[in-house]
């Protein structure tokens, strides 16, 4: 800028970023001016900090009202109650200060936009010709109001009738952002974006007044009062929601000026440092509050240290590869899980089962397969099959096809689908076609819900042939594998459930989101906050002795096996079935769960490396 003949420092000359035309810019700052803004950066931190902080106490005394319908009632008069005070806040303030900040609209000593000041102004009780500053400010809209603030005149002298009064400015930014802490989380659409730019705006014009009059008295050239609202405004904003280069690009684009990047930037900067020295953003404060399994990009480094088995949810409902409608429609109207493991359930010995993993389906894909709209054509008709005697080599495709399979002892046979032990289920529908994956998806995105979903006697006894709908090849891992590997799974991937699998290929347990969060692993070795995790010092806590996570609460279902897995991991399944059937398990009694046994098998030629397999399943 020196160069071409303006003064040195002025980085908001005409041209210097602007690529073609005349970019004609009304903001005005230079090099020297760049530490007083990250000073309001910091400032606006501060403030951030408060604002959140006790946005989230007022949160919090929300969330401890009753359930039901006094919940409801409490959310309605407060919404009332709230609606008055800002409501007389607007009314009032300006009404007590009557002609107090009486101001001309034109003056031939300002420079400015004045069809702007002759737009958006309030006379209130000031005389013909005069309006009220503080009025303007309350009873224009967000929108008018901040361009009230960012385009008024100004001039280095304080006391001059072209700025807006201090007073006006303290009158108005306080109540409102006062007013802004306690709508935000009331029952009404509310946004956070205009509150705190216009608060924003109101404290940094305030600011720029004393920073504006320092730098003429030192004889540099100072910036408008106006570019002082704009970084006040990007300062309290990047304070609550801790953003910089998003913010940084919205700014840039309300203003229409590519000069302000760098200010705008290191503001938002020191105000996302500053705050976090104290407390979370205000959405993730809400994403917290609200229980919402958000992972951060980066895992806890002792997430090195534990196993998946070690956190994963057992007991996993699953599903039979040929399931019966009744007992399905049974586990979706008693369990919200939206995921089920497909496995096939095998009977080997008289206390060994094992549940073969064979797939993944979503609940969505399970209601509308279960829908009047598709049931007559996935509906097989047969004879109970046996659960226990399921081969996951046994099921052809729904055309009735058979193919030759090898059975334990080594020989070829042919067998059709479900045939277990003179058991058979005969596919009575073979000419008609299965359903594709866009008639599985058409329901999107009101799909049926279980609760809606009722069967006929006749069709509670009937079959579904879930290898044709699942996902033949879900993510898995094994139980050794470490929670780093899959914590990076799910954030990378964007994944909502993963199996945890045995040496065997059976599943033992399931991993949502719900398990990978830190409150959740803490709970687990049963480690507070306040403690630092070292593997000298913590060991796992039996499943029994766990706290049920929210996403984990479960009904009791008469039909479902139960699976014990001793701690550290040993692969080691105990099932207390007796052998009248599958559907008759009790839990465990809690002495059975203790120190591991001397017998149980090595795991020292397991590989504990993440086992995925890839989807070929679209949208999956």
């Amino acid at each position: 800028s020196g160069i071409h003949g303006s003064k040195w420092g002025l980085l908001s000359r005409d041209s210097l970023l602007a690529f073609g035309g005349k970019n004609h810019n009304p903001w005005e700052y230079s090099a020297w001016e760049i530490p007083c803004f990250v000073l309001l950066g910091v400032i606006g931190g501060a403030l951030g900090i408060a604002f959140n902080a006790i946005n989230e106490r007022i949160t919090r005394w929300r969330r401890s009202w009753p359930q039901g319908r006094v919940r409801s009632v409490l959310r309605y008069i407060e919404l009332i109650g709230v609606c008055l005070v800002v409501g007389f806040l607007s009314f009032g303030i300006p009404m007590v200060s009557n002609r107090s900040f009486c101001r001309r609209k034109s003056t031939d000593t300002c420079s400015g936009d004045e069809d702007l000041v002759e737009e958006y102004t309030v006379q209130m009780y000031c005389d013909d010709g005069d309006y009220d500053p503080l009025a303007t400010l309350w009873f224009n809209s967000p929108e008018h109001a901040i361009k009230f603030l960012f385009y008024h005149p100004s001039t280095t002298d304080m006391s001059s009738p072209c700025n807006i009064p201090a007073g006006a400015l303290v009158a108005f930014g306080v109540p409102y952002l006062l007013c802004a802490v306690v709508t935000y989380g009331v029952a009404t659409p509310s946004g956070l974006f205009l509150p705190m730019i216009l608060s924003g705006a109101a404290f940094g014009r305030l600011s720029g007044m004393p920073f504006a009059w320092l730098w003429y008295e030192a004889g540099i050239g100072a910036a408008s009062h106006g570019t002082y609202a704009l970084i006040g405004a990007a300062a309290m904003l990047g304070g609550v929601t801790r953003m910089t280069i998003s913010l940084t690009v919205i700014m840039i684009e309300t203003t229409g000026s590519v000069q302000l990047g760098l200010p705008i930037f290191l503001t938002a900067l020191a105000a996302r440092v500053t705050g976090n020295l104290m407390n979370e953003g205000l959405y993730d404060i809400h994403i917290a509050l609200q229980h919402v399994p958000f992972l951060p990009w980066d895992p806890p480094k002792w997430y090195k240290s534990i196993r998946a088995c070690d956190i994963m949810s057992h007991n996993p409902i699953t599903v039979s590869i040929a399931e019966r409608a009744g007992d399905l429609l049974k586990k979706l109207k008693l369990y919200t899980h939206n995921g089920f493991p497909v496995v096939v359930t095998h009977k080997k010995g008289q206390r060994s089962r094992y549940r073969r993993l064979c797939g993944m389906i979503l609940r969505k894909h399970l209601c509308q397969l279960l829908s009047p709209q598709f049931r007559s054509r996935v509906l097989i008709e047969g004879d109970a099959i046996s659960e226990q005697n399921q081969d996951p080599n046994r099921f052809s495709d729904a055309s009735g096809d058979t193919k030759k399979r090898k059975v334990p002892n080594g020989k070829p046979t042919r067998r059709p689908l479900g045939d277990a032990k003179g058991s058979q289920v005969r596919n009575t529908h073979s000419t008609r076609k299965p359903l594709d994956w866009s008639e599985l998806e058409a329901g999107y995105p009101h799909f049926p819900v279980a609760a809606s979903i009722s069967l006929t006697q006749e069709e509670e006894a009937k079959f579904i042939n879930l290898r044709q709908y699942c996902d033949p090849v879900p993510h898995m891992v094994p139980a050794e594998a470490s929670v780093w590997h899959v914590y990076n799974l799910f954030r990378q991937l964007g994944l909502r459930h993963l199996c945890v699998i045995d040496n065997n290929g059976d599943v033992i347990g399931v991993i949502t989101r719900q398990d990978l969060t830190e409150a959740h692993c803490r709970q687990c070795f049963d480690i507070g906050w306040s403690t630092k995790p070292s593997m000298r010092t913590w060991h796992p806590l039996p499943a029994h002795k766990r706290k049920r996570c929210k996403s984990e609460a479960y009904i009791e279902y008469d039909s479902r096996p139960t699976w014990t897995l001793h701690p550290r991991c040993r692969y080691t399944r105990e099932s207390t079935e007796r052998d009248d059937g599958y559907g008759d398990e009790k839990l465990e009694d809690d002495k059975d769960i203790g120190e591991p046994d001397d017998n149980l098998p090595s795991t020292e030629n397991i590989n504990p490396s993440v086992v995925t397999g890839s989807l070929n399943q679209p949208g999956h």
